[in-house]
């Protein structure tokens, strides 16, 4: 069986595998291209983080939605 080169399956798919960076960007998994931000991975209009998140409370046991984005006492 061949094997198929990750740029080629990165160009029929129409984009890239994104691994996010430790110094920031993303780099493709398939084919190592580098893309500062999501639309530069073939992500068109889809780089972005919903501003309400789930956070989980062991004193109430249940699932929260809240949009505060600040460390609590404990950090992260």
């Amino acid at each position: 069986m061949p094997v198929i080169p990750g740029w080629v399956r990165c160009y029929w798919r129409g984009r890239h595998e994104p691994v996010r960076h430790p110094l920031g960007g993303f780099t493709c998994a398939e084919c190592a291209h580098v893309g500062g931000s999501l639309d530069e991975m073939g992500f068109e209009d889809a780089g972005w983080v919903a501003p309400v998140r789930k956070l989980y409370s062991r004193k109430d046991d249940g699932v929260t939605r809240t949009s505060a984005w600040a460390p609590g006492p404990r950090g992260w």
